[in-house]
Protein backbone atom coordinates (compact mmCIF):
# COMPACT_ATOMS: atom_id res chain seq x y z
CA UNK A 1 0.00 0.00 0.00
CA UNK A 2 1.67 3.17 -1.43
CA UNK A 3 1.28 6.49 0.36
CA UNK A 4 0.30 9.47 -1.28
CA UNK A 5 1.75 13.21 -0.98
CA UNK A 6 -1.06 16.16 0.27
CA UNK A 7 1.21 19.55 -1.11
CA UNK A 8 -0.98 22.36 -0.69
CA UNK A 9 0.25 25.90 -1.15
CA UNK A 10 -1.07 29.17 -0.23
CA UNK A 11 -0.99 32.52 -2.23
CA UNK A 12 -0.50 35.81 -0.86
CA UNK A 13 -1.60 38.70 -1.71
CA UNK A 14 0.99 42.32 -1.92
CA UNK A 15 -1.97 43.12 0.96
CA UNK A 16 -0.85 40.13 3.11
CA UNK A 17 3.32 40.20 2.29
CA UNK A 18 3.28 43.76 3.64
CA UNK A 19 2.24 42.72 7.11
CA UNK A 20 4.79 39.87 7.17
CA UNK A 21 7.08 41.60 9.16
CA UNK A 22 8.18 41.66 12.60
CA UNK A 23 9.84 44.68 15.07
CA UNK A 24 11.65 44.13 18.08
CA UNK A 25 12.10 46.95 20.63
CA UNK A 26 14.60 46.96 23.00
CA UNK A 27 14.47 49.65 26.13
CA UNK A 28 17.34 51.67 25.98
CA UNK A 29 18.60 55.11 27.57
CA UNK A 30 18.97 56.55 23.91
CA UNK A 31 15.49 56.56 22.59
CA UNK A 32 12.34 58.75 24.22
CA UNK A 33 8.80 56.96 24.80
CA UNK A 34 7.92 60.17 22.61
CA UNK A 35 10.31 59.15 19.74
CA UNK A 36 9.38 55.16 19.91
CA UNK A 37 5.63 55.76 19.77
CA UNK A 38 6.07 58.23 16.60
CA UNK A 39 8.29 55.58 15.00
CA UNK A 40 5.57 52.94 15.42
CA UNK A 41 3.17 55.48 14.60
CA UNK A 42 4.61 56.41 11.25
CA UNK A 43 6.19 52.86 10.12
CA UNK A 44 3.67 50.32 10.98
CA UNK A 45 0.37 52.71 10.78
CA UNK A 46 -0.08 51.87 14.48
CA UNK A 47 -3.08 54.13 16.18
CA UNK A 48 -1.59 56.05 19.09
CA UNK A 49 -3.15 54.18 21.20
CA UNK A 50 -1.38 50.80 19.93
CA UNK A 51 1.73 52.52 19.59
CA UNK A 52 1.54 53.46 23.02
CA UNK A 53 1.01 49.33 24.43
CA UNK A 54 3.40 48.23 22.22
CA UNK A 55 6.18 50.87 23.83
Amino acid sequence: MGTKEKISEKHLSETDLMHENEIILYNDDVNTFDHVINTLISVCDHTLEQAEQCS
